[in-house]
């Protein structure tokens, strides 16, 4: 595995490794979700995946009846505390994540990697042969590493065998932990005694200051961390990521251009007629009593396996839902907005699909926390390549289920190169447990009230869940997903979860949009 480190700017990503195919899920309202392949299984094993789940809330409301205030500690908090004393106020956790994947970046082995691999292939022969397929043994070694160095950083050998590829980095961050012990122990008779309690020999002392300090220099918070946190506490603010139309001067699209680039999303009020998304709430609630569209039954334009009791629905090109093309047409703000933000391409931009996604009342728990197209530990996309624009059609309080976001996260994509920025992931939203993942209750983003025709535009790879609905009444939120080019639309939901009937339906949307929106062809 190439040598990384260093706390510089992050890498732009790289081009995906191909994948074999499977099927995609969609999660609770944005995008398809790719199921977990081999290196997740295998990283979920370790304590270290791709994919989570819980829910939360976001910033102090500013704004009337919006954001949310039920965070613990902000972004702007934890940025202040970490930077005024780094290895006092920084947590345990997250500094045992940074010192474990430096050590593994700059000290692992290619006996190690391939003891690793050997062992991956004899006990697990089919996630072997997956991860390989994927071109990932190396990040998958890599992040099993930090696995084992953490446990032990914290204080626990319990699992590990001498025959393990890091029973060396295990058993040594062990013995440096002890060390530490012992000298505080020392430290504090010596305080208490006000006498020297133990002569340690000279060279021995060093020996051990060193091993004591270790790799990591936590002098000053990593750049790299201090920037993400300074992202964080720009765009968890409710009045940095919403523009009101109902004012004057109205918002640019620079503006929203502006923010989405540096938040991984913006928000948008009073723009999208409140009464055409209440008209399509009401649509989307007769379909579903009357079980059909135009003597089709309705399951035909459904997809029922979504996360935690969610499903979707593809919009049939039916009443009122034919107008949402003349709808974006006539203002014109979000296609210029989409338009500037993808990747240019002559093909582009393009719908992919509209949907419904339903949340049923009190049944309906958190999505993980997600991007929407990922593959295992690298991402598959890039930043401008795909966006969600998602639509309110309902009045929706927070008991309902928005969605939470972490903004900034659209701009950490590449896995394996960088140590700061890896233990930045896997400390806020990469963690196999949603409880391990802090974006959660100090970073994240969502709303305490979203009043019907708001509106949120997003990057498809800025990190995301749908949340709980625990409250008495059903949620139906609207999403149109966009494409830089044809060649970049979700071709998995496209030819293996639609049915004939919903795929002629999605494709009158598309032309629709390519003629009256961004006069394309499809």
């Amino acid at each position: 595995m190439a040598k990384k480190g260093g706390t510089g700017a992050h890498p732009q990503p790289k081009e995906a490794p191909k994948m074999p195919p499977r099927a995609k899920k969609k999660g609770g309202g944005m995008g398809y979700v790719m199921p977990v392949v081999a290196a997740a299984i295998a990283l979920m094993a370790i304590g270290a995946a791709v994919l989570f789940t819980r829910s939360s809330t976001g910033p102090t409301s500013i704004l009337p009846r919006m954001g949310s205030s039920r965070r613990r500690e902000s972004a702007a908090d934890l940025l202040k505390s970490w930077k005024d004393a780094p290895v006092d106020n920084m947590p345990d956790g997250l500094k045992a994540k940074l010192s474990c994947f430096k050590e593994c970046a700059e000290e692992m082995t290619a006996d190690q990697e391939e003891r690793f691999k050997s062992k991956l292939q004899k006990t697990s022969p089919q996630q072997y042969v997956e991860v390989a397929a994927s071109n990932e043994l190396d990040l998958l070694a890599y992040a099993d590493c930090q696995a084992y160095c953490e446990k032990a950083e914290l204080g626990s050998l319990l699992g590990v065998s001498i025959q393990d590829p890091w029973a060396d980095i295990a058993l040594g961050r062990f013995k440096k932990r002890q060390l530490k012990a012992d000298r505080l122990k020392l430290q504090t008779q010596q305080a208490d005694n006000e006498t020297t309690v133990k002569v340690v020999d000279s060279q021995q002392n060093e020996t051990e200051n060193a091993i004591i300090k270790g790799n990591l220099d936590l002098s000053a918070l990593p750049a790299d961390l201090e920037e993400y946190l300074t992202c964080a506490k720009e765009c968890t603010d409710i009045s940095r990521l919403t523009f009101d139309f109902s004012k004057e001067p109205q918002p640019t699209v620079e503006d929203l251009l502006q923010t989405l680039r540096t938040c991984g999303l913006v928000s948008l009020v009073n723009y999208f007629p409140s009464a055409y998304a209440r008209e399509i709430h009401a649509a989307i609630g007769q379909l579903e009593k009357a079980g059909k569209v135009n003597q089709i039954p309705l399951k035909h334009f459904q997809n029922m396996n979504l996360w935690n009791n969610r499903y979707e629905m593809w919009l049939p090109y039916v009443e009122p839902f034919m107008r949402l093309a003349a709808t974006f047409a006539n203002r014109t703000v979000i296609p210029q907005v989409i338009k500037g933000y993808l990747q240019p391409d002559p093909q582009g931009p393009v719908l992919d699909y509209p949907s419904a996604i339903f949340a049923p009342a009190r049944t309906t728990g958190s999505q993980p926390l997600h991007r929407d197209t990922v593959d295992s530990l690298r991402s598959e996309r890039g930043v401008g390549e795909t966006v969600n624009v998602q639509i309110a059609i309902q009045d929706m309080t927070h008991q309902m289920g928005p969605t939470l976001f972490c903004p900034c996260s659209q701009k950490y994509l590449v896995f394996g190169d960088n140590y700061v920025t890896d233990a930045l992931e896997f400390w806020f939203w990469r963690s196999a447990d949603d409880r391990d993942n802090h974006c959660i209750e100090s970073t994240a983003f969502s709303r305490d009230f979203t009043p019907a025709g708001a509106v949120t535009v997003y990057d498809g790879i800025t990190v995301h869940q749908g949340m709980a609905n625990t409250s008495p009444s059903n949620r139906t939120i609207m999403n149109l997903s966009f494409a830089a080019s044809d060649a970049m639309r979700s071709s998995d939901a496209f030819t293996s979860l639609m049915s004939s009937f919903a795929k002629k339906d999605v494709l009158k949307h598309r032309k629709a949009f390519a003629d009256n929106v961004f006069h394309t062809h499809t």
